[in-house]
């Protein structure tokens, strides 16, 4: 048996494994489509003389940290056959993957997991949560006719005008996927059915849209963005003029979106879930170009277990923001904790207060005190699943 990656030749063999796992049901055009976007590049293996047992999948991607981008690679796809599961395959595949990340310039990784106990093992931990808003239409705003900008539908293929609007709204969380025109098209538009619509300001500037659908008298509202108050509020009006079509509207809102508050009635039904987990793959990498707001120094002692290079002690000292210089030290004064909380912490997940309080960093007060100052407020979402 040997970890690689994928062969060319295997990757009929790989496609089957994952219709298994993930109980699909493609058909022959349907799998040709899914073929074009598999880069074996991408994708490690366990694998035996002739057989494929186990499988995962790197997506290299940009993530937003805030207006900050940085390179991450998200695990998708892992899957093993039943009768090869239990012997530290996905262990194997998992340690292969973040190294290769690594090599790539990967900084972050982020992953949708089955457990979370179980990725918690490899280093992964909490770092985005999903918000859902079940809305009787009795409680949706009434129309008022005040605003001043307009609806236009838009096709799937103007997907660099929603672009222009998306990347207005990412850049002001943690985690955010920067969109390509095939991340658009393979992990939105296909999984995302339903209507577009598009607000447009009286000066003629887009600056929200929706991703919705009308079926069985239920609305479903897969993306809520707006980058004003204004495009908010005309987006609400839009959606309440659909009140003769529904019974209810469920919304996969932004987790600080506040517009339930501004419903005549918010007395409606919340659900927040446990959504993503994320990993620093490389420390010294992020703490060179992470988006410190204060000049300092801090020592952060990190324990890694599971990726060598990020197991030790780092002094990061920033001049400006923007101009980190990082090196490593031995131990000593500085603040304390896995690369579970490390990570959790500096994608805004995690407060540092909490942190502490669950026992999870430790470390002098004043180092405490010093270090927290420097982190920037990040507020953790994104809209997409892979």
């Amino acid at each position: 048996m040997e970890i690689r990656k994928m062969k060319t030749s295997e990757i009929d063999q790989v496609m089957e494994l994952g219709q298994f796992a993930f109980q699909l049901e493609m058909n022959s055009e349907e799998l040709e489509e899914r073929k074009k976007f598999i880069n074996p590049e991408n994708v490690w293996v366990a694998a035996g003389e002739d057989e494929i047992y186990s499988k995962l999948t790197i997506l290299p991607m940009e993530v937003y940290i805030g207006p900050h981008k940085l390179s991450a690679g998200g695990v998708s796809g892992v899957a093993t056959w039943p009768e090869k599961r239990r012997n530290g395959l996905v262990s194997q595949l998992l340690a292969a993957s973040l190294k290769d990340m690594k090599d790539r310039g990967h900084i972050l990784s982020f992953l949708y997991p089955f457990s979370i106990p179980f990725y918690r093992k490899y280093g992964w931990e909490l770092s985005a949560d999903t918000k859902k808003w079940t809305i009787p239409k009795e409680k949706l705003p009434i129309p008022d006719g005040k605003s001043t900008g307009t609806i236009k539908r838009l096709a799937k293929e103007d997907w660099k005008e929603l672009n222009t609007i998306y990347q207005s709204f990412a850049q002001h969380y943690a985690g955010a996927i920067e969109r390509t025109e095939d991340w658009w098209k393979q992990f939105v538009f296909k999984r995302k059915k339903g209507q577009i619509a598009v607000f447009t300001n009286s000066e003629g500037k887009d600056e929200g849209y929706l991703i919705y659908q009308v079926k069985e008298r239920t609305l479903t509202v897969h993306e809520f963005v707006h980058t004003t108050n204004e495009s908010r509020e005309g987006l609400w009006n839009f959606l309440a003029n659909h009140d003769s079509m529904i019974d209810e509207m469920v919304m996969k809102a932004a987790i600080d979106d506040p517009s339930r508050l501004l419903l005549v009635n918010p007395h409606i039904k919340e659900e927040r879930e446990s959504y993503f987990m994320g990993r620093i793959v490389d420390v010294f990498s992020l703490l060179q170009t992470y988006p410190f707001i204060k000049k300092g120094a801090a020592v952060i002692h990190v324990t890694d277990n599971f990726c060598s290079w990020n197991d030790g002690s780092f002094k990061v000292e920033v001049h400006d923001p923007g101009e980190n210089l990082v090196r490593r030290v031995e131990q000593g004064k500085g603040v304390a904790c896995t690369i579970n909380t490390l990570s959790s912490v500096l994608m805004g997940y995690t407060s540092v207060e909490d942190a502490v309080n669950a026992g999870l960093l430790t470390g002098d007060e004043a180092e405490i005190r010093g270090f927290k100052a420097m982190l920037p407020p990040l507020t953790p979402f994104l809209y997409d699943f892979f």
